[in-house]
């Protein structure tokens, strides 16, 4: 469940960089600084936002996330310790992709 929960929210993540990695070369490609670096702009704070989304979503609603993968009260329950860590992890990665 974990993994799967990382790799939801890094996808929104991902996408947006290799798309906005792919606008910025065609900018610098046609020498148009000024515009390569406000690319990044718009970008940068939707990654931030929808990182931020699925990471409260699983703080704040983390059984029924859990409850997707699973009817076992007992993984429900393992799963809702992990959700501190989880939640930082997520935060972690996308503060060490933004620098």
């Amino acid at each position: 469940m974990c993994v799967n929960t990382e790799a939801i929210a890094f996808n929104f993540a991902h996408t947006l960089s290799v798309a906005t990695s792919t606008k910025m070369s065609n900018e610098l490609g046609a020498e148009k600084l000024e515009k390569a670096n406000n690319v990044i702009v718009v970008p940068l704070k939707l990654v931030v936002l929808l990182t931020l989304i699925p990471v409260l979503a699983l703080v704040f609603g983390h059984n029924t996330w859990a409850g997707f993968f699973s009817d076992c009260p007992s993984i429900i329950e393992n799963f809702a310790s992990m959700t501190p860590f989880l939640a930082i992890s997520i935060i972690l990665e996308l503060v060490s992709k933004i620098r």
